[in-house]
């Protein structure tokens, strides 16, 4: 995120991150940043090994859909529930439906782990795994946003380097 908002260290403060990418899934610039999710037939283990073997060594652009981001994890899982219940409310979701995002658990793959982040008192904070490996990790979307403004990348941190494309 960089909207410089103060919510923004609050929530990531005493976690630790890896960049990832969901293969498949799609970015859009609409009043937030709105992931939309893969169809079910396109999220199961063969697309992700499919999307790994394609020898994706860099986070670059790729012909192939995939949304950039960070895996965010905490030591203690008793922190995590309360991180993951802080990010509900940033996000706005409700368990039962009718939030802003729903959040949903999807396969994503790791980046390379020298692109951490954390608050280790080490230079390079610890990795989540390898680069490659395929993990399960909570993601907010929205499948019924504005689909006008395409992020062609996937990386919201980008989006002001891309050319947005009108799907």
């Amino acid at each position: 995120d960089d909207s410089k908002m103060p919510w923004t260290v609050a929530a990531v403060e005493g976690m630790r991150g890896q960049k990832g990418y969901l293969p498949g899934a799609m970015l859009y610039k609409d009043q937030y940043a709105c992931v939309v999710l893969p169809t079910a037939n396109a999220t199961n283990a063969a697309s992700v090994a499919a999307a790994t073997s394609a020898n994706n060594s860099s986070d670059d652009e790729t012909t192939t859909p995939k949304v950039i981001g960070w895996v965010l994890t905490a030591s203690d899982p008793k922190e995590f529930g309360q991180k993951l219940e802080y990010f509900d409310q940033i996000e706005g979701y409700q368990p039962g439906g009718g939030g802003l995002y729903d959040r949903a658990v999807a396969n994503v793959v790791l980046s390379d782990p020298s692109q951490c982040i954390g608050t280790e008192s080490t230079a390079t904070p610890a990795a989540i795994g390898e680069k490659g490996q395929v993990i399960q990790a909570y993601v907010y979307h929205r499948p019924d946003c504005q689909k006008h403004e395409r992020i062609p990348s996937g990386d919201w941190l980008q989006r002001n380097r891309d050319t947005t494309t009108t799907d």
